[in-house]
């Protein structure tokens, strides 16, 4: 994973986390899930544009 990739996944799980406030954690462990989800899609979607 890339540092951009990884930011990308960590910044789309700190939004995700905003579902989750009684969570004693700044960061929950599904929405982690779906950041990374969302982060390597996108990685997806570059090298598809890259390699047609």
């Amino acid at each position: 994973m890339s540092p951009r990739s990884f930011l990308a996944a960590i910044r789309a799980a700190a939004k995700d986390s905003k579902r989750y406030p009684n969570y004693p954690y700044p960061l929950h462990y599904e929405s982690i899930t779906r950041g990374v989800q969302q982060a390597s899609q996108t990685r997806v979607d570059e090298i598809a544009e890259d390699y047609p």
